[in-house]
C-alpha cells in the first residue's frame, strides 16, 4: 500500500509539471529549464522505483491495470521532454548559433597555381578537395573556380576564350602535370639546388631540414621508398653543410655504420636550435690567423724607410771626413798646394762619387711619429 501511494504522489508531480509547461505565458530561461528538467527525471526514477516494486507484488489479474499506468505516464513524461527542449532549445540555439558565428574560421584558400610541377601536387590535393569532389557544384562553377586558381600566363591552357567543358580541361592539367617522372626530377632539384658550403647560420640550416623533409614527404607520398635512400642521401647532403658543421656531424658519428638521414636532420635541427638566432659566420676554416691593422704594417715600413736613409748619409760623412783626412796628412809630407784644391783635384781623379750632388752635409730630420 505504501508503494501505490508512493508512486501516485510521483505521477502527480509529473502531472504537475506538464500544466505548468503547457501554460501559454510559460517562458523559462535556460537555468529555469535545467532545475525543471532534473525535477521531472527525480520524480520519473520514484515512479519507476515504486512501480517495480508493485508489479513484482502484484497478481497476474493486476499486471494490466499497472501497464496501462505506466504507458501514460512515460508518455507524459515524453511529452514534458520534448516540450521543455523546444522551449528552452530555442533560446539556447540562438546563444549556439552565435557562438559558431564568432568562432568561425577564414575560408580555405586554394593556392594559384603557377605552373610549377612542385606546386602541382598541393593544388591538386586542394582543389579536388574543395571544388572537383563537390556534388552540388555545377561544371560552370567549377570551370570558373579553376580559371581563376590557375595562372593563364604561366599555363596558358585556361587562358582561351573558349576551352572546352570543365571534365576536358581538368583531366588535360592532370596530363599534363600529374607526370610521375616531371615531379621526382622536380622535387629532386629542389635538393640540388641548395648551396654548397653556405655561411653557419640558424636560418640556413633550418631552411636545409625544411627543404629535405617536404621534399621527401612528397616523394613518399608519390609511393616512392624514400626510407631506404640513406645511403644516398647523407652523401648527398654533405657538401650543402657549412664546413664547421660537417666536421661536427663527422666527429659524432660512433660506429662506421650507414646513417640515416633522419639522425642526420636531427643532428642539424638541434645545432641549428643552438645557435644565436640571427648569427652569421662566414668563415669556411675551422681556424682563422687573426690578421695584423694595415697601418701598423705601413708605419713600420716607413720608419724602415727612415733608418736606411740615415744611414746612407751618415755613411756618406764618415767617406768625406776619412778622405778630408788623408788629404791633410799628404799636404804636410809633400809641401803641396792648399788642401782645398788638392782635395778637389783628388776627389775628381779617383772618382768619389757622393749621393748628395754638392759637398754640403744633407740635412738629416728627426723621425716623425
Amino acid at each position: 500500500m505504501a508503494s501505490l501511494n508512493l508512486r501516485t504522489s510521483a505521477h502527480a508531480a509529473i502531472v504537475r509539471i506538464s500544466k505548468m509547461t503547457e501554460a501559454a505565458n510559460y517562458d523559462p530561461d535556460s537555468i529555469e529549464c535545467d532545475v525543471i528538467r532534473r525535477q521531472l527525471d527525480k520524480h520519473f526514477e520514484r515512479f519507476m522505483e515504486y512501480h517495480t516494486d508493485l508489479v513484482s507484488s502484484a497478481q497476474a489479474s493486476e499486471l494490466t491495470t499497472h501497464d496501462d499506468f505506466l504507458a501514460a505516464t512515460q508518455l507524459l513524461y515524453t511529452q514534458i521532454c520534448i516540450r521543455l527542449r523546444r522551449i528552452c532549445g530555442a533560446s539556447e540555439g540562438g546563444v549556439c548559433v552565435a557562438n559558431q558565428l564568432d568562432m568561425r574560421l577564414d575560408p580555405i584558400k586554394i593556392p594559384v597555381f603557377n605552373g610549377d610541377p612542385a606546386n602541382w601536387l598541393p593544388f591538386k590535393d586542394l582543389f579536388e578537395a574543395l571544388v572537383h569532389n563537390r556534388k552540388d557544384l555545377d561544371s560552370s562553377y567549377k570551370l570558373s573556380k579553376l580559371r581563376q586558381h590557375v595562372n593563364a600566363d604561366s599555363v596558358p591552357l585556361v587562358g582561351g576564350l573558349y576551352t572546352g567543358g570543365y571534365e576536358d580541361m581538368w583531366q588535360e592539367m592532370k596530363r599534363r602535370f600529374d607526370n610521375p617522372r616531371l615531379l621526382v626530377e622536380s622535387h629532386v632539384q629542389r635538393i640540388l639546388n641548395l648551396p654548397n658550403q653556405p655561411a653557419e647560420s640558424q636560418k640556413g640550416l633550418l631552411r636545409l631540414v625544411d627543404t629535405v623533409q617536404n621534399v621527401m614527404r612528397a616523394l613518399s607520398v608519390m609511393g616512392l621508398p624514400v626510407r631506404h635512400w640513406d645511403a644516398l642521401l647523407v652523401p648527398l647532403l654533405l657538401p650543402k653543410l657549412p664546413t664547421i658543421t660537417r666536421y661536427e656531424w663527422g666527429m659524432s658519428l660512433r660506429t662506421n655504420n650507414i646513417p640515416m638521414y633522419q639522425d642526420f636532420l636531427t643532428f642539424i635541427e638541434k645545432r641549428a636550435n643552438n645557435l644565436p638566432q640571427g648569427s652569421t659566420n662566414g668563415t669556411s676554416t675551422l681556424h682563422q690567423r687573426p690578421t695584423r691593422p694595415v697601418k701598423a704594417n705601413v708605419a713600420t715600413l716607413s720608419g724602415f724607410r727612415y733608418v736606411l736613409t740615415a744611414l746612407e748619409v751618415i755613411m756618406d760623412l764618415v767617406i768625406v771626413h776619412r778622405h778630408h783626412t788623408m788629404l791633410c796628412k799628404g799636404n804636410v809630407a809633400n809641401n803641396t798646394p792648399t788642401m782645398e784644391e788638392d782635395t778637389d783635384n783628388r776627389v775628381t781623379d779617383r772618382n768619389i762619387s757622393l749621393d748628395t750632388p754638392s759637398t754640403q752635409v744633407p740635412q738629416v730630420y728627426p723621425r716623425q711619429q
